[in-house]
C-alpha cells in the first residue's frame, strides 16, 4: 500500500511530465524549463547535443520556426520507482508525439520538398527525477525513440477555424487565457 507522502510524490511527477509536455506543445522555454532543475542534463537519441534545459528550450523554440501549426506532446504508460527516502525516482514515460515539420523549421524533412509534413513518434523517456527542496524535478532526462513515421502529407485547416480558437505559442494559445480565469 502507498504512503501519503508515496502518492503525492507520484502526483507530483506526472504533473512535471505534463507540464514538459505543454511547454513543448505551447513552445514556452519557461515552462519547459520549469521540469528540469538547471543542472539537469537532456539526452536525446537522435543527433542532437546534449543539453542543459535552458538549451533544450531555445533548440525547441527555434526548432519550428514560424510554422503555424503546433505539435502534441501525448504521455501514456508511466512506470515510477520511487526511493522516498533518497529522495530520488527512476521514471520511464512512453509518449506519443506529433511534429509538425517543413522547410521553413530547422526540422526539415528533405530541402527539396515546399510542403509540410507530420512526423508521429512513439518513444520513452528515461528519467531521474531528484526530490530538492521538497520540489521534484527533472535531473537527467534520456530521450528513445522507439519509431517514427515522417511520409504523412499535412493539410492545415486554419481558414476554418474560429477566431479565438487558433492554437498559438507563449501566452497566444487560448489556454493561457483560461488558466487565468480569462
Amino acid at each position: 500500500m502507498y504512503t501519503i507522502e508515496e502518492i503525492s510524490a507520484h502526483l507530483e511527477i506526472r504533473d512535471v511530465l505534463q507540464r514538459y509536455c505543454r511547454g513543448c506543445d505551447r513552445r514556452d522555454p519557461e515552462l519547459v524549463k520549469s521540469a528540469y532543475f538547471p543542472d539537469a542534463v537532456d539526452i536525446r537519441a537522435y543527433d542532437a547535443p546534449d543539453a542543459t534545459p535552458a538549451e533544450f528550450a531555445r533548440r525547441l523554440v527555434d526548432g519550428f520556426g514560424d510554422l503555424p501549426e503546433f505539435s502534441q506532446h501525448h504521455i501514456t504508460n508511466v512506470i515510477i520507482d520511487l526511493d522516498i527516502e533518497a529522495g530520488v525516482a527512476n521514471v520511464e514515460t512512453y509518449n506519443l508525439v506529433m511534429h509538425p515539420v517543413g522547410p521553413q523549421t530547422s526540422l526539415v524533412l528533405k530541402p527539396e520538398d515546399s510542403g509540410t509534413h507530420l512526423r508521429i513518434m512513439g518513444g520513452r523517456a528515461l528519467d531521474r527525477f531528484e526530490r530538492r527542496d521538497g520540489e521534484w524535478r527533472i535531473a537527467r532526462r534520456v530521450m528513445l525513440i522507439d519509431w517514427s513515421r515522417d511520409d504523412l502529407p499535412g493539410n492545415p485547416v486554419w481558414a476554418t477555424i474560429k477566431q479565438g480558437l487558433r492554437p498559438g505559442g507563449l501566452g497566444a494559445d487560448p489556454s493561457y487565457a483560461h488558466f487565468q480565469g480569462a
